[in-house]
């Protein structure tokens, strides 16, 4: 996914898929969210990594 995680174009991701396939968008779904909710740095996650081994 991008830089949103499907937060502001899943749904319409979901319509077009149902459209494409002649579906019902309900029997599409919705993407699932998946962590992280928000796009991290890998700076921050090992900022992360280096605050667990100072404590």
């Amino acid at each position: 996914m991008g830089p949103c995680q499907g937060r502001y174009c899943g749904l319409t991701v979901a319509e077009i898929l149902a459209r494409s396939h002649n579906m019902a968008q309900s029997d599409i779904g919705a993407y699932r969210i998946r962590m992280p909710l928000k796009p991290v740095t890998l700076g921050e996650l090992s900022a992360l990594d280096a605050q667990d081994a100072a404590e």
